[in-house]
C-alpha cells in the first residue's frame, strides 16, 4: 500500500489539500518535488529539491528493455526514488530527449478520483522520441493532477517548458531566443487555474521566481547553474539547505544542448568544479551501449 501511495502521492495530496489528514499522510512518505528550472534557448538547469529523508536514498539508473527478438525497445537514464517508477526524476533517453519536472499545487473544486498519476505519466514520457511525443504522453485525458514538464531535444536543438493540469489540459512555451531566459518552479504562471494558496511550497516558488527576476539575465548554461546556487533569500532560497519549508536541494543538473552535455552537481554549483559530481556527453542517435563501444568517446567523465 505504501508503494502504491508513493506513486499517487501528489494526487492524494491535491485531493486532500487543506485537510489535517493530508499532513499526516505527507509525514509517512517524503514527497521530493519542490524544484526549480531556469532556461535559455540552448539549454536549461534544474535544482532537485525534497525532504531530508531522500537525501541519500535516491539513485541513478540506466535502464534498457529488449523485445522478443532481442532488439532494444526502451532505453533511458534517470534519477530514481525508492518505491517510485523510474522517469519521474531528471533524465534523458536514447532519442536525445532530456526532461525535468516540477510539482504544481493545483486545487480543483472537484479533484479526479480515478485516472493516471503524474508518476505513471512520467514513466511513459521516458520512452518518447520527440518533444511533441513527450507532451502527448504527458497530457492524457485521464491525468489526475498537473505538473511542470521541461524538455530539451539535443537532436533538434529545442527547449520547451509545459504546464499541465487535470484532464490533460496544458500550456506549451517554446523557449526561443525571444523569450530567453525564463524560469519555472511550482506555481502556474500561464494557465489560469485554482492553486493551493495555503501551501508554503507555493510561497517558496514565488520567492524563487522573484530571485530569478532580480538576477542579471543569464546568457549561458553556466549562468543558469550559477543562479540555481542563489541563497540571497534567507527564508526561501533557490539553493536549499533546510529552509523555511524544511527542504533540501539534493543536486543540480544542467543540460547544455549547444555543448551536447549533461552535468551533475552534488553541492552548491557556485562552488565551481569542486561541486561537479559527473559529466556526460549525449551523442546523436547513439545508445549508451553504442557509445561505450566507440573508442575515444567516453560515456562519462568523473571529476
Amino acid at each position: 500500500n505504501l508503494m502504491l501511495y508513493a506513486n499517487f502521492e501528489q494526487e492524494i495530496g491535491m485531493a486532500t489539500a487543506g485537510n489535517s489528514s493530508n499532513i499526516q499522510m505527507r509525514s509517512s512518505i517524503a514527497q521530493a518535488d519542490h524544484c526549480s528550472d531556469a532556461f535559455i534557448n540552448t539549454g536549461y538547469a534544474h535544482n532537485e529539491d525534497g525532504e531530508f529523508v531522500d537525501f541519500d536514498t535516491i539513485y541513478f539508473v540506466r535502464l534498457r528493455f529488449y523485445g522478443s527478438s532481442g532488439e532494444s525497445v526502451d532505453e533511458f537514464a534517470s534519477i530514481n526514488y525508492p518505491g517510485r517508477l523510474p522517469g519521474w526524476g531528471p533524465g534523458w533517453n536514447v532519442h536525445q530527449l532530456s526532461w525535468t519536472s516540477n510539482v504544481m499545487y493545483a486545487k480543483p473544486s472537484h479533484p479526479f478520483v480515478d485516472g493516471v498519476s503524474v508518476t505513471f505519466v512520467s514513466r511513459d514520457i521516458a520512452g518518447a522520441q520527440t518533444i511533441e511525443d513527450a507532451i502527448a504522453r504527458g497530457t492524457p485525458k485521464g491525468l489526475m493532477a498537473g505538473q511542470n514538464l521541461n524538455f530539451g531535444s539535443f537532436r533538434d536543438g529545442r527547449v520547451v517548458t509545459v504546464e499541465t493540469y487535470t484532464g490533460g489540459l496544458s500550456n506549451v512555451l517554446e523557449v526561443t531566443a525571444a523569450v530567453s531566459p525564463t524560469f519555472h518552479a511550482n506555481e502556474y504562471l500561464r494557465m489560469k487555474v485554482p492553486q493551493d494558496e495555503a501551501d508554503p511550497h507555493l510561497t517558496s516558488a514565488r520567492h524563487r521566481r522573484t530571485a530569478f527576476q532580480q538576477t542579471p539575465a543569464p546568457k549561458s548554461v553556466t549562468d543558469l547553474v550559477n543562479f540555481l546556487g542563489d541563497t540571497s533569500d534567507k527564508e526561501f532560497p533557490v539553493f536549499r539547505r533546510n529552509d523555511t519549508t524544511q527542504e533540501f536541494t539534493y543536486f543540480t543538473v544542467a543540460f547544455d544542448l549547444a555543448q551536447g552535455t549533461v552535468e551533475w552537481y552534488r553541492a552548491n554549483p557556485r562552488q565551481g568544479k569542486g561541486a561537479v559530481l559527473w559529466r556526460e556527453w549525449i551523442k546523436r542517435g547513439d545508445s549508451a551501449q553504442e557509445m561505450q563501444q566507440k573508442e575515444g568517446q567516453p560515456i562519462a567523465v568523473f571529476t
